[in-house]
C-alpha cells in the first residue's frame, strides 16, 4: 500500500455503508458523535438513499461534524488529480454510491439485488482506496451475504474472506468486548466436522502467527488467555472424548513455548462463569457457538467483530442487517459506536 499522508495529514478511517435495506443507515447516524470525536478524518462510502443521507447530514451539522458529499464521478476526479478533501480531523467525506446505475428493487426492510450490489460496491471501493492510499482502519456496516451474491451473481462468503483475498493474507476472527474477547478456532463449519478441522487448525503455523499478532495488541499484552476444551468437562482425561488428550493439551503447551499466555484447556461451561472469566482477557473457543453464545449473552451490544491479520485493523458491529426492524426506529447503534471508537482509540481500546 502506498503511504501518501504525512503526520499533518493522517490516513482516514474508512466506513462502508452496508446494505441500505437494513439498519446500517440508522446505526451510522447514531454513530455520528463517535465520528465527530475521532482523531482521524473519515471517508464514508455511502449506500444510503437520499432520505437517509439528508438525515445523516442534518445530524452531522448538529454535532458540528463537517460533511463533504461527493458523487462517484467527483470522487474519482478528486483521486485522479490528487485533490482529495479528506485531510482534516472532524471532517467526513461521503461518497454517494447511489449515483451508480443500480437496480432500484429495495426499500427499508426489503432487500434486493440492488441493495446487495450497493453493499458490495462500498466494500470494493474501500479496498481499492486502501490498496492505493492506505488507511487508519476500516469499519464495515452489516451486509447480507445472500443479497450480495444475488446482486453480483457470484458466491460471496462475507467481509472477512473477501478482505483476506483482496489483501492476500491470512486472517483471524476476534469477537472483542469491554470485559473479555473470544477467538473461535473453527468458524462456519458443521459441528460434525469441528474435531477434524480443530486438530488441523491448532497445529498450524498460520494460527500461531495470527495469535502472536493478537498478542501484540496492547489490550491483550500481559493478559492471560484461556483455551476451551471441545468436550464436556474438557474430556475428563479422555473419558468423555479424547481431543484434549490427543492434541489440545499439546497445542496449549506449544503456544506457551512461543510466549503466548495460554492456560487450559478448560471446561467451557465453567470458564465463562464470572469468577473464572475475570482472570482472562481472551478466550479461545473450540468452535463457533461455544464462544459466541456466551460472548453475545454477556457483552450484548457492546461487542464488536474484529479481523486480525490484515495490514490494518477492521472492525464491524457484532450483529447483522436486521431487516425486520429496519426503518422502524428500533436500531441500537451501540455496537457501531464501539466499532468506530475502538479504531479511534489505540489498538482496540474502548474509549
Amino acid at each position: 500500500m502506498k503511504n501518501q499522508k504525512g503526520k499533518n495529514n493522517p490516513h482516514p478511517i474508512l466506513i462502508t455503508g452496508g446494505d441500505p435495506a437494513g439498519i446500517s443507515p440508522e446505526i451510522l447516524i447514531g454513530a455520528i458523535p463517535a465520528i465527530r470525536s475521532s482523531k482521524y478524518p473519515v471517508l464514508y462510502f455511502s449506500t444510503s438513499d437520499s432520505k437517509q443521507t439528508a438525515k445523516f447530514l442534518s445530524a452531522s451539522k448538529k454535532s458540528n461534524l463537517t460533511s463533504v458529499v461527493l458523487s462517484l464521478k467527483e470522487y474519482e476526479k478528486a483521486l485522479q488529480y490528487q485533490n482529495f478533501p479528506n485531510d482534516r480531523r472532524n471532517q467526513i467525506t461521503i461518497v454517494d454510491l447511489t449515483s451508480v446505475d443500480i437496480y432500484r428493487d429495495w426499500s427499508p426492510g426489503n432487500p434486493g439485488k440492488g441493495s446487495g450490489m450497493l453493499a458490495f460496491e462500498a466494500l470494493r471501493r474501500a479496498c481499492d482506496y486502501i490498496l492505493s492510499s492506505g488507511c487508519s482502519g476500516l469499519v464495515t456496516a452489516p451486509l447480507s451475504k445472500e443479497w450480495v451474491s444475488e446482486g453480483i451473481q457470484t458466491h460471496f462468503s462475507g467481509h472477512t474472506d473477501y478482505l483476506a483475498e483482496r489483501f492476500q493474507t491470512d486472517v483471524l476472527m476476534l469477537m472483542h468486548g469491554r470485559k473479555f474477547s473470544v477467538i473461535p478456532l473453527t468458524v462456519h463449519i458443521p459441528l460434525s466436522k469441528v474435531s477434524q478441522e480443530l486438530k488441523k487448525t491448532v497445529s498450524s503455523e498460520t494460527l500461531s502467527k495470527l495469535l502472536r499478532l493478537t498478542n501484540q495488541l496492547a489490550v491483550f499484552s500481559k493478559k492471560k488467555w484461556a483455551l476451551c476444551g471441545i468436550n464436556p468437562h474438557s474430556g475428563e482425561g479422555g473419558h468423555i472424548g479424547s481431543e484434549e488428550v490427543d492434541f489440545l493439551n499439546q497445542a496449549a503447551e506449544n503456544w506457551r513455548r512461543i510466549g503466548l499466555p495460554v492456560d487450559g484447556p478448560f471446561s467451557a461451561d465453567g470458564i465463562f462463569m464470572k469468577d473464572n472469566l475475570i482472570n482472562y482477557r481472551l478466550v479461545l473457543s473450540a468452535y463457533h457457538d461455544q464462544g459466541l453464545i456466551p460472548f453475545k449473552a454477556l457483552e450484548g451490544n457492546s461487542g464488536i467483530n474484529v479481523t486480525v491479520g490484515l495490514p490494518f485493523l477492521r472492525t464491524s458491529p457484532d450483529h447483522g442487517t436486521a431487516f425486520g426492524i429496519s426503518g422502524k426506529g428500533k436500531a441500537d447503534p451501540r455496537s457501531m459506536i464501539h466499532a468506530f471508537r475502538a479504531l479511534s482509540g489505540k489498538e482496540l481500546t474502548f474509549v
